[in-house]
């Protein structure tokens, strides 16, 4: 093998993720949940934020020719998601070219609209790139309600070292109880999650929701905390949500948006309140 493999070998064996996050499919509400915790770490000092964001939209819109005869009636718009866990450069710089070049394709009237197998390989394509010029590890995951089907799908990105390239995945299930990990401690969390599941009573489950709130609450891992970012696929959309915290040792709690206070973080935009759809 060449020098090149080798360098991109070691580098992403060494790596170490940044998060945990967890995707499912919660068949009480049916709803594709993805969660994951807020912090962002330097091996080196620490923490550096607890409020770093690690789940995405993904605005998906496709254009056909209008009167005019430019490419300007809007065919399709959806909402995705994407996720990612490892180094934040690399990942950031995938999403954002991944995110603006979704928001303008044309085609004709008459062709099959892209499905989520077709993001996914584009994303393939994207994070191969980022991923060997900047030789900082990272996986993600793109998942939410296919545009040429209009079923629930999930796809995992991981790097493969043999290929010098992201294997892509679909995931044929993903549940309350054995949800799509990514990042750090997948085993333990694994656990944790499957032996909470099989004692839950109840059939709205949102089992590794309730577990990594706990490992964030008990400071479990030093590269999981801050607190929780919620994402949810309702119908065909995808869309970040805020939630409620408890705030200090009383009985008040604060309304959280990626690891953010809402009322005091992020206030007012001109004459509108930030109010992201909540949930417990």
């Amino acid at each position: 093998m060449g020098k090149g493999y080798w360098t991109v070998h070691s580098v992403a064996a060494r790596g170490a993720d940044m998060t945990c996050i967890a995707i499912w499919y919660e068949a009480f509400d049916k709803v594709l949940w993805a969660v994951g915790d807020t912090r962002t770490i330097n091996h080196l000092n620490g923490s550096l934020s607890e409020a770093s964001a690690k789940i995405f939209p993904l605005t998906v819109k496709c254009f056909v020719p209008g009167t005019s005869g430019f490419f300007d009636n809007l065919r399709l718009s959806r909402t995705l998601g994407f996720a990612f866990a490892g180094n934040t450069f690399s990942a950031l710089q995938t999403y954002s070219a991944l995110n603006a070049a979704l928001q303008h394709m044309i085609g004709l009237p008459d062709l099959p609209l892209p499905s989520m197998a077709d993001v996914a390989m584009l994303a393939q394509r994207l994070g191969t790139r980022y991923f060997v010029e900047t030789l900082r590890p990272f996986e993600m995951a793109v998942f939410g309600c296919c545009p040429a089907s209009n079923t629930l799908q999930v796809f995992h990105l991981e790097w493969d070292a043999s290929r010098l390239m992201f294997d892509l995945r679909s995931l044929p299930e993903t549940t309350s109880a054995s949800p799509l990990l990514l990042g750090s401690h997948k085993p333990e969390i694994a656990e944790a999650i499957a032996e909470l599941d099989a004692k839950a009573e109840h059939a709205l489950r949102r089992t590794p929701s309730r577990v990594l709130a706990s490992i964030i609450r008990e400071g479990r891992f030093p590269d999981v905390g801050g607190t929780l970012q919620i994402g949810t696929t309702r119908g065909r959309e995808f869309g970040l949500m805020s939630y409620m915290q408890p705030s200090g040792n009383g009985p008040q709690c604060a309304m959280v948006f990626l690891g953010l206070d809402v009322e005091t973080d992020l206030g007012q935009v001109g004459a509108f309140k930030v109010a992201p759809m909540g949930t417990i």
